[in-house]
C-alpha cells in the first residue's frame, strides 16, 4: 500500500513516519512532492490539507485524520468522495481532561491574578474558591465531553453538561436543547467548550452566547476555532462580564505573531496542544482503515459527513 501525508500547518512525516515504519514496514508513505504515481495511492493521512490537494489522487480510498476532529478536512470544497476516518483513542480523552482540569483550577483559584503580582513582586493572598462553590459546564458530551465532565465531577464540581439530546452520565446534570443551553449558561462559573464544527455550531461562541453566561464566568475553549467570535469574546472579557478565557484552538492556526490575543492580560494562550493521539495509535488505525478500504470491508471510524462527526 501506498499513503500520501498531506497537511498545510505540520510536519507529518517526522511525526509518524516513524511509526507507520514500524508498524507495517511494507506501506510507503510519501509526502505530495515524493508521490511520481498519483493513481497509485491507497490512503492519504492529512490534517489542514490545502483546498484541492486531496483530489489529485484518482485511487483514493480512504482519508484519516491524525487526530478525532475532521472539520478542517470536510472543510475542502473539492473533497474526493470516498471515506473520512477519524482517531479514536481513550488516551487522548485522559489527556484532555487533566488539560481542562488544569485550566479549571486556574480560573478557580485565580492564579492569573498571582502572576501579576509576582511580576509586581506584590504579596497578597487571593480569596479561595473551594471545588463545590464552582459550578462548571461541558458542552458537547462526546467521548472526550463525557471523560471530562466525569472527571470533573469525581473531584467535587458540581458539573453540567449540554448534549443535543438527552443522555445519562453518573454524576453529571445532562441539560439539552436551547432551553437547557440557556439555564446552563446562567449558572456556570467555567464553562468548557467540547462540541463538534457544524453548520450549527460555527459562531455559536458570540456576543449573544456570552451576554447569557454568569458574570464573572470562565471560558475554556477546547472545540474548533471557528467556534469562537473573537472580536465578541475580546468585548466581553474587555467589559467585565466574563472575567476570562483559556483558548486552546483558533480560526486561524498557528496564531499570527502580532495578534493581540497574545498580550491580553485575561486570555490565555496554548498552541492546539490539548490532546493528541499518540503516533503509533494513528498508524495502527490508519493502516486498519486503510487496509479495509483496499479488501473492500466495513471501514472502522468513518465520519458522517452530513454531520461532521
Amino acid at each position: 500500500m501506498k499513503g500520501v501525508l498531506v497537511s498545510a500547518t505540520l510536519t507529518l512525516d517526522t511525526l509518524f513516519r516513524a511509526a507507520f515504519t514500524a508498524e507495517d514496514p511494507s506501506v510507503e508513505l510519501l509526502l505530495p512532492e515524493e508521490v511520481d504515481d498519483p493513481a497509485a495511492i491507497d490512503f492519504a493521512l492529512a490534517w489542514r490539507p490545502q483546498p484541492g490537494v486531496l483530489k489529485r489522487y484518482p485511487n483514493l480510498k480512504v482519508i484519516c485524520s491524525i487526530a478525532a476532529g475532521v472539520d478542517n478536512i470536510l472543510a475542502d470544497p473539492e473533497l474526493p468522495d470516498v471515506p473520512v476516518v477519524r482517531m479514536v483513542d481513550p488516551k487522548q480523552s485522559e489527556a484532555m481532561a487533566l488539560f481542562v482540569i488544569w485550566h479549571v483550577l486556574w480560573y478557580q483559584r485565580r492564579f492569573d491574578l498571582y502572576l501579576e503580582q509576582q511580576a509586581a513582586r506584590v504579596w497578597q493572598r487571593q480569596p479561595q474558591r473551594g471545588a463545590a462553590e464552582t459550578t462548571v459546564a461541558v458542552l458537547g458530551l462526546g467521548r472526550m465531553g463525557s471523560v471530562v465532565a466525569r472527571r470533573l465531577a469525581g473531584l467535587g464540581y458540581p458539573t453540567l453538561g449540554w448534549a443535543r439530546s438527552p443522555r445519562a452520565i453518573e454524576g453529571v446534570e445532562v441539560l439539552s436543547g436551547a432551553e437547557g443551553l440557556k439555564q446552563l449558561l446562567a449558572r456556570t462559573d467555567a464553562l468548557i467548550n467540547l462540541l463538534p464544527l457544524t453548520a450549527q455550531t460555527r459562531g455559536l461562541l458570540d456576543a449573544s452566547f456570552f451576554a447569557r453566561m454568569k458574570p464573572g464566568a470562565y471560558l475554556i475553549q477546547m472545540g474548533r476555532g471557528p467556534h469562537l467570535v473573537e472580536n465578541d469574546l475580546r468585548a466581553a472579557i474587555d467589559s467585565g462580564h466574563l472575567t476570562g478565557a483559556s483558548l486552546d484552538v483558533f480560526e486561524q492556526e498557528p496564531l499570527p505573531p502580532d495578534h493581540d490575543f497574545w498580550a491580553h492580560p485575561r486570555i490565555l494562550v496554548t498552541p492546539h496542544c490539548a490532546s493528541d493521539a499518540t503516533a503509533d495509535l494513528v498508524a495502527v488505525q490508519t493502516l486498519a482503515a486503510a487496509r479495509a478500504a483496499v479488501a473492500g470491508a466495513e471501514i472502522p471510524n468513518v465520519v458522517d459527513r452530513a454531520a461532521g462527526y
